[in-house]
């Protein structure tokens, strides 16, 4: 696969496709936006993640 005249390694061939590119449009636009959250300690990071593990339930 070539992209913009550059061979693209095949195993990296999967970022180019169309789904990865929405994503990655996405996450864009909510850094742009602000749409994140940031932590001042990785402990700060897991009590997040492990309440929104508890939210799914």
């Amino acid at each position: 696969m070539k992209r913009n005249g550059v061979e693209i390694p095949k195993s990296q061939e999967y970022f180019w496709s169309k789904e990865w590119q929405d994503r990655i449009k996405a996450s864009e636009e909510d850094l742009t936006k602000g749409n994140y959250k940031t932590f001042k300690t990785k402990e700060e990071l897991f009590a997040h993640l492990d309440s929104l593990k508890d939210e799914e339930r």
